[in-house]
């Protein structure tokens, strides 16, 4: 209904109040009920599986992914977070084919096309990753995670030089970035070679 199309967004704004100020479970429920007035909204499912995995639900998370995927044709950021939790989860078959799905959806987006190159990686196929990483890289230049990424991905394969170039520039990027201390590492060992 039109009015229900009117009360959606004051919920989802609601739930980030909510969210904001520790009452999670208040939140969880103004996103459902935002979810069920309007399904084919990708905002609210974002939302509300970022919140379901932050408290620990990523089963529900992914349910909740794979339910919005149901229902919206182009759900490119749904398809891109889920197949990163199946990776998480060790599902690297799911996790491929959902982002094999969002890349014939957005063939030009940096974000997927890292998450593939990142279950290459996960795979032991780091020669596999490198393509899709240094596509994200070009799309998205100034991405830290990408570059991190595609680093890693050239020092598995043997690539030194290569490697020593993007993690710098990854580091040089973002350097309060979680991945920070594994570029270090991985920089102290190109140096020792």
């Amino acid at each position: 209904t039109v009015a229900g199309r009117r009360i959606a967004p004051a919920f989802y704004e609601l739930a980030r109040i909510k969210s904001a100020t520790g009452d999670l479970e208040a939140a969880k429920m103004l996103l459902r009920s935002a979810i069920e007035i309007q399904p084919t909204s990708l905002q609210y499912y974002l939302a509300l599986a970022t919140l379901l995995e932050r408290s620990g639900g990523v089963a529900e998370s992914i349910t909740l992914y794979e339910d919005g995927i149901s229902k919206n044709q182009q759900a490119v950021p749904l398809l891109n977070n889920v197949a990163l939790l199946y990776l998480s989860q060790g599902d690297r078959e799911k996790a491929l084919a959902r982002a094999q799905t969002a890349l014939a959806q957005a063939p030009q987006d940096a974000n997927v096309l890292d998450t593939i190159g990142l279950i290459h990686l996960r795979s032991q196929d780091a020669q596999g990753a490198i393509g899709f990483l240094e596509r994200a890289v070009d799309y998205q230049p100034g991405e830290s995670q990408y570059r991190y990424h595609l680093g890693l991905g050239y020092f598995e394969t043997g690539s030194l030089d290569l490697a020593k170039i993007e993690l710098e520039k990854a580091r040089d990027r973002r350097n309060d970035a979680p991945w920070v201390p594994d570029i270090n590492r991985l920089l102290a060992a190109i140096q020792e070679r």
